[in-house]
Order: C-alpha cells, then sequence, then structure tokens
C-alpha cells in the first residue's frame, strides 16, 4: 500500500471496476488524496 507520514497506510488491496463511458466522482477533504488516486488509476490505463 502507499505510506504517508506518520507511517499511515492509506491504500491498501483495493480494486475498482467501471463501465467503458461511466462518468464517477471522487469526493473527500483537502489533502485526502483525490487527485493521487486519479492519478494512479490514470497510469494503469496506459500501462
Amino acid at each position: 500500500g502507499k505510506i504517508v507520514p506518520p507511517k499511515r497506510e492509506i491504500l491498501k488491496d483495493i480494486s475498482l471496476s467501471f463501465f467503458p463511458g461511466a462518468k464517477i466522482g471522487v469526493l473527500g477533504l483537502n489533502g485526502s488524496g483525490k487527485s493521487t488516486l486519479l492519478k494512479i488509476i490514470r497510469r494503469n490505463e496506459f500501462s
């Protein structure tokens, strides 16, 4: 999983599935990792 100070695990063994063309929303507090999650998803899409 991803570890951030102070060694707090925030992602571990997650699985996401979306239908082609589906619109999704990511909600959370400022600094909770929304943009990071979307960057991870996008990176995996093209790998």
